[in-house]
């Protein structure tokens, strides 16, 4: 097949209805309304009138976002004070405890990133807020 004889085909997707942005804000992950495909032009192969392949990474396959179990960020900071209590944490200073929290942040995004991938074994755990280099809590 000839590369140059190649179109782009978009197919609305399973989150064709949602607020990408409104996702992005509250549980950091980023979705696309649609998937895209390259669709070859070319002579008529048997039984295929058309072929697709996917550009980039397509929709996972999980269940609608409403079933995922995902952390809201805009909570994160009551989140962040019961996983100090349930882990018996006690962070004195202003500093510790914000380097803390983002890095907290940091594995609330990490878990929902996981979870939207079909990843359910992913949680938080004692070293969630642990930090072990300087730009652990970007993301």
């Amino acid at each position: 097949m000839n590369p140059k004889q190649k179109d782009i085909m978009y197919t609305l997707n399973k989150y064709a209805d949602i607020n990408p942005s409104e996702i992005q804000e509250h549980f950091a992950l980023n979705l696309s309304t649609y998937d895209t495909h390259e669709v070859y032009k070319g002579p008529i192969i048997r039984n295929s009138h058309k072929i697709l392949r996917t550009i980039h990474e397509p929709t996972p396959e999980s269940e609608d976002l409403e079933s995922l179990e995902l952390y809201d960020l805009d909570d994160s900071k009551n989140l962040f004070k019961r996983y100090l209590t349930a882990f018996g944490k006690n962070i004195t200073t202003r500093y510790g405890r914000a380097v803390h929290f983002y890095k907290f942040v940091k594995s609330l995004v990490d878990v929902n990133r996981e979870h939207y991938n079909g990843n359910k074994t992913t949680e938080i755990n004692e070293k969630s807020d642990v930090v072990e280099h300087p730009t652990d809590y970007y993301y």
